[in-house]
């Protein structure tokens, strides 16, 4: 039996304000004697405090309405993202030179499979997320306007890097396995969710083989399974186990 999956509960504003009405319902329904036998908050509910905390819950309701929460959860995530690569180098940020070396001969392999696979539109577009993006799968404070193939090569050698790092702090590892970091970095490049993922737990326990192979698990958009995906989850399954 296929579920039905409601968005309006995914809302802070939908859980405010029910628990707004909540506050009055309960201040209305339940009789005072009741509500003095029970413990923690519902005493407060026949007390003259109700209608200001469903006040308060309904103005929260409000704000939340106009918060971009998708936003908000996307920073958050970036955020953890951070914790994690703090934790993993110890909370040094610092590249090594072992590190710096590592990262560059692996975006001398990552970048130009990165640019096959994620390919050059000098206009911006919304891609497969609804995800304003433009060169090569940029997303970052995408502007209206055309952008030169010089400055798309920058922006992905920038990006490439930038998906790089936190690979490389999440796995220490990795600094040995060039062709491994590589395909991570792409898989990163594509999904941001390399940290987030089981593959540094495997890393970290030098089961590589089960590492690469997770890659091939990263090929659904909302539930569909997407042929690009499944090709290029291949192809940087394929560079990861050359590392092997």
């Amino acid at each position: 039996m296929r579920m039905v999956r409601f968005d309006a509960l995914r809302h802070w504003s939908t859980w405010l304000w029910s628990a707004a009405l909540f506050v009055l319902g309960a201040a209305l329904v339940l009789p005072g004697w009741l509500v003095q036998l029970l413990p923690g908050v519902l005493p407060v509910l026949h007390g003259a405090a109700h209608e200001r905390a469903a006040l308060i819950l309904g103005v929260a309701g409000l704000v939340a309405k106009f918060v971009a929460q998708d936003a908000v959860r996307e920073r958050l995530g970036r955020l953890k993202t951070w914790l994690q690569r703090m934790r993993a180098s110890g909370g040094a940020v610092k590249i090594q030179p072992a590190a710096g070396a590592a990262l560059a001969a692996a975006l001398a392999l990552a970048i130009p499979l990165i640019a096959h696979w994620e390919g050059r539109a000098n206009d911006p577009y919304l891609d497969m997320g609804e995800i304003r993006t433009v060169c090569f799968g940029h997303t970052s404070d995408v502007e209206a306007r055309r952008y030169g193939d010089a400055e798309c090569e920058a922006l992905l050698r920038r990006d490439a890097l930038a998906h790089a790092q936190p690979v490389l702090a999440c796995s220490p590892r990795l600094a040995g396995r060039v062709a491994m970091l590589a395909a991570f970095t792409s898989f990163n490049f594509n999904t941001g969710a390399y940290c987030r993922s089981s593959i540094p737990a495997l890393v970290a326990k030098g089961q590589n083989r089960a590492a690469c192979a997770q890659l091939s698990r990263w090929v659904y958009v909302k539930g569909r399974r997407v042929v690009g995906l499944i090709r290029r989850r291949a192809a940087e399954r394929h560079l990861c186990e050359r590392g092997l």
